[in-house]
This record gives C-alpha cells, structure tokens and sequence, in this order.
C-alpha cells in the first residue's frame, strides 16, 4: 500500500529536483510550490487540510516546513522575500539525486528489454500461452494496469511504474489498432486501487518507460505488444499507448506554438513515431482530448457512437492534427462527409438548401460556440469555400 501521506525524504527530493531545473536555482515560494504539485503525484491525505493552517492543504503546508527544514540544514538559501533558491550543497545534493534516479531508471529499461528479448527467444511476442507471459515477468494479479512493485516502487513513484497494461476488450471501449491502444482509466469497486494504477501509468508517462500492451487471441493465448505511453487525459480518463520496438522522441510542443499545415505530405522525418506515422489512434486521442468525447453538434456522448472526424478528409490528405477535426457521432460524421451540413469561417452551422435542415438532420447546435476550443481557421476556410463552390454549380 501506498503511504498515507508522502514522506519528508521525499518532499525534499521533489524541492531540490524541481529548483535544479531553474538556470537560476531560484523560484518565488509560490511559483515553487505549485511547480511540484503540478510535477508529481500526491495521496489523497495529502490533500486534506492542515490543522490550524485554514484550510491550507497538507502537502503545501508540509512542502514550508520541509523548506526551512533544508535551510536549517545548508541546502537552500535563508530568505525573508518568500524565495527559494538552492545553495552550492543543495545543488550537489540535487545532482546526485538525478544522477541516483537515472540510474534506477535505466536499469529498469535494461530489465524491460531483457523481458522483451525472452519473451522473442520464446517464441513470441504472438500467440503466446498465459502461462509464459505470467513464468517471465510480465504479469500477475488481476489487475488491468500491472507495476511489478518489486521492482519498480520508489519514493518517487510510491505506486510503482506500469509495466503492463491488460486489454481484454469487454470491460470499456478501448480502440485497439496495429499501431496503438486508446486505453481507458480503470473503474472498478477497488478503493484505492484504480487511482494506484493510474498513477502507476502516470509514472510511465512521465519517465519515458517502455511498457507491454496484453492482447487476446483465439484458443486462449495471448499477444504481447511493446510501446510507449505516448500521452495521458485526465479529463476523459484515457490514455495512449503507441506501439513501437524502438525509442519514443520527446512530446511535441504545444499545438498554439507550432506551424500549422492543411494537407499531410510526405515530408521529413520529424517526430517519425508520432507525427508522420499513420495512427488513427493518436488522432481520435488528441480530437477527443481538444474538444471532449460528445458529438460536437448533439447530444450523443457515448463513446462507442462518438467518432474523430477530419473535416479536411484524408482522400484529400487531410493532416491528421486534431485542429483538423471534430468529435461526430456516426450519423453527423456521415451528414458531414456527404456534403449535407457544414461550418462557416465563424463556427455557424449550414445545411444543404436542397436537402434536410439542421433540425431534420437532428442537429441540434447552431454553432461551436460551446466547444472549449476551435478547428483552425484555414480548416474552415477551405472547408466553407468547398461548400460555396458546391453551391453555385
């Protein structure tokens, strides 16, 4: 079991590995603070208030005095100005730390790659007995997201890192394709349970760790896929996993600082494993953490219904960023494709003056105001200007 509330040891490594990553090893108390919430995994006794703090959360609370306790101790800088800056020894200390979680770390991915190359020297990974899968190493329990805590518990990762995820198809609407897996969050009655293996994932994530996707094959074996999770929502509680034998590149950067292209071309080879490699997986994903899991202009959420539809299609290269999309439900994808209703420059919905009108179509949003975000608008400009040329032909 995880411990009820995270441990001072481990307050501290979390201080001094988030003011090294500062070129000036300095961050206002505040800045710092919410810098490690946001970096790092927290119980739920974490959250509870302090005493006598009103109403101030244990771990912030927890977080001030573990910080004077490193002042009193010569590892950051005594400050009246709410300033936490490291000193030359917390510094020191803060790079044999790295240097100590490296190591752990690559001696898992060492250990991760020796199971890899047993599970092949075996006669996998397809089509193999459960009870190989189990003999080697690469599973136990019941659990749908497996951390071999043995090996992978820390103070930084006090529920482990994920080594395993189970798709059995039966219990969610999980997308399985030959590139990926669009896995959702675990939801069972196992209090406290789900959370650890989502944080066991989380851990994943965040460290770049190679992890096995279980799949079911006919007479009772089993199919064991390597890859990387490539990206987490907590928001519709799902994550990606990207199928792949070799390395995962770094996450792109934000999508409001990056270029934007109507049309994918075959073009360099940036970010090969995740850019330029067809994944409807990775799109559905990204569509769905943009706008939410409904149908973008009804009511329909469920999401055995809900669709990631291009508005530019793919038979006209359409690129596969989500700007380029919407969640639909399958008969307003279909509505869409067949010309039968469109969106303006300004994210107001048109029917087609010669077919059925939005209400008949059961379309019942007249624009996208209410979506969080929108299509780009070189998306909706060449999309309306398809439509207008239609219309006067």
């Amino acid at each position: 079991m995880a411990p009820a509330l995270t441990q001072h040891d481990e307050l501290r490594r979390r201080i001094l590995s988030v003011l090294a990553t500062v070129p000036s090893r300095s961050l206002a108390a505040t800045e710092a603070a919410s810098t490690i919430y946001e970096q790092y995994v927290w119980t739920a006794d974490d959250h509870e208030p302090f005493p006598a703090s009103e109403g101030m959360p244990k771990w912030r609370k927890r977080l001030q005095i573990q910080r004077d306790r490193m002042a009193n101790d010569g590892l950051v800088e005594r400050s009246r100005d709410q300033v936490w800056t490291l000193t030359s020894e917390g510094w020191a200390q803060a790079q044999q730390l790295r240097t100590d979680d490296d190591a752990d770390l690559q001696r898992e991915r060492e250990r991760r790659e020796e199971l890899w190359q047993d599970l092949r020297n075996e006669g996998g990974p397809e089509k193999v007995t459960k009870a190989l899968i189990r003999d080697l190493g690469f599973y136990s329990g019941q659990a749908g997201i497996y951390a071999n805590m043995e090996a992978t518990r820390t103070a930084a990762h006090p529920n482990g890192i994920a080594v395993t995820v189970m798709h059995t198809g039966k219990s969610y609407s999980d997308h399985l394709s030959s590139d990926g897996l669009m896995y959702h969050y675990p939801s069972t009655e196992r209090r406290g349970h789900d959370q650890n293996e989502v944080e066991a994932a989380r851990a994943a994530f965040m460290t770049a760790m190679p992890l096995f996707v279980i799949t079911p094959e006919p007479g009772n074996l089993r199919t064991v896929h390597r890859g990387y999770i490539e990206d987490m929502d907590d928001v519709n509680k799902v994550l990606l996993v990207t199928f792949t034998n070799g390395e995962m590149p770094p996450p792109p950067a934000q999508e409001e600082l990056e270029s934007f292209t109507i049309t994918d071309d075959d073009g360099t080879a940036t970010y090969s494993l995740r850019k330029n490699r067809p994944n409807q997986n990775r799109f559905a994903f990204q569509v769905f953490k943009r706008y939410g899991e409904s149908c973008a202009v009804c009511n329909v959420s469920s999401s055995e219904l809900v669709q990631a539809a291009h508005l530019i299609s793919k038979k006209n290269k359409g690129t596969d960023d989500p700007r380029n999309g919407l969640p639909l439900c399958a008969n307003h994808h279909l509505a869409f494709d067949k010309d039968l209703w469109t969106i303006d420059p300004d994210h107001n919905l048109h029917h087609k003056t010669t077919g059925p009108s939005l209400d008949d179509l059961a379309i019942n949003r007249r624009s996208l105001a209410h979506l969080p975000r929108h299509p780009h608008p070189d998306v909706l400009d060449t999309i309306w200007q398809h439509w207008t040329k239609k219309r006067t032909k």
